[in-house]
């Protein structure tokens, strides 16, 4: 049995080479999704392909670090926004040597590289077991949560949700 934890993902700027603006810059955020959890950094406004983000700590409460994480690049938009790129690892790749990991992580748009996310975390074991965790289809959809720990106001919806079975 592996011991449940809480991971730290500081999200922290991308080199973005997928444009989704004819005109303008993208107004680029991440949501981060795991099996029960759904956070959103904030939207860099006008930050086009080189976006920062400062100062924003999602914390995912880990279950099992065998569960999936998945990254999506979005770009704002007032009807709908639009994907830019989006990658999945296992949550073990984000606890890294000693508890933390700092690295960049390519994303892709439609089987194609569309950029890099720098992304560090670290991870605190809580030290409890877990025997049996719900499947997914038996749980409602997460809500999506901003990094102060807020509700999104904007709740973006994709076709098909990462957290649930295709």
């Amino acid at each position: 049995m592996a011991s449940a934890g809480k991971l730290k993902i500081i999200i922290l700027e991308a080199k973005l080479t997928h444009d989704t603006e004819m005109m303008g810059k993208m107004d680029p955020f991440v949501i981060v999704e795991t099996r029960m959890q759904r956070y959103r950094t904030n939207t860099q406004e006008d930050a086009g392909k080189t976006p920062a983000w400062a100062d924003e700590v999602l914390e995912v409460d880990v279950k099992y670090i065998g569960d999936d994480i998945h990254f999506v690049v979005m770009d704002e938009e007032m009807m709908s926004d639009d994907l830019v790129g989006e990658c999945t690892a296992k949550l073990s790749a984000f606890i890294g040597t000693g508890g933390e990991m700092d690295d960049w992580w390519e994303i892709n748009y439609k089987g194609k590289s569309a950029g890099h996310l720098h992304i560090r975390s670290q991870y605190e074991e809580t030290g409890e077991t877990l025997k049996d965790l719900p499947a997914v289809e038996d749980t409602p959809p997460p809500q999506l949560v901003m990094a102060n720990g807020q509700v999104a106001q904007k709740q973006v919806v994709f076709e098909q949700p990462y957290y649930q079975n295709p």
